[in-house]
């Protein structure tokens, strides 16, 4: 199966938020996963977002960035 993730999808898999395990789940049973070019620079600004608002620390903030 080829599983398309938006933006909200993706940021799941970096911050626990509702849903998280639920799409953690749905990428391990996926063949593919795939998105749109600019889920790349959403995700981004989704994630310096929650770093700014300390909703994600400072070390997973890194970690995201440097997937």
């Amino acid at each position: 199966m080829i599983l398309y993730l938006d933006t909200s999808a993706i940021v799941k898999l970096y911050a626990a938020e509702s849903g998280t395990a639920q799409t953690k789940r749905l990428v391990a049973a996926a063949k593919r996963v795939a998105s749109t070019m600019v889920a790349y620079a959403e995700t981004r600004a989704a994630l310096a977002r929650k770093y700014r608002m300390r909703q994600i620390s400072e070390q997973e903030f890194r970690k995201c960035k440097n997937d």
